[in-house]
């Protein structure tokens, strides 16, 4: 909104600005192209549709990593992120990564 006399930036300051952490912990494109160059054997597509899966259906994603990625399989995903990643799969244009895992 802009004030009588004032431009849109005449409230922002420095205060303003927030630093983050840790960024691959609140977005998912960093945190795949980190795993992406770890993983280098891993299609990036897949990496990313396993990590959005995760966000979805409320799997930790240092599980799915661990069981996909790592290849640890003592460790069982719920159900309902199999049906998540499907989804995912169905929407995303053939040839952009693996299947479901």
């Amino acid at each position: 909104m802009v004030r009588e006399g004032k431009g849109l930036m005449s409230d922002y300051t420095a205060a303003d600005i927030k630093i983050i952490d840790d960024p691959e912990e609140r977005f998912v494109y960093a945190k795949t192209a980190d795993l992406a160059k770890r993983y280098r054997s891993v299609p990036e597509p897949f990496i990313a549709r396993l990590l959005e899966a995760c966000e979805l259906s409320g799997w930790l994603q240092d599980q799915a990593i661990a069981r996909y990625l790592d290849g640890d399989k003592t460790i069982e995903p719920p159900a309902d992120f199999y049906a998540v990643f499907r989804e995912l799969a169905d929407q995303r244009p053939r040839g952009s990564g693996r299947s479901v895992p």
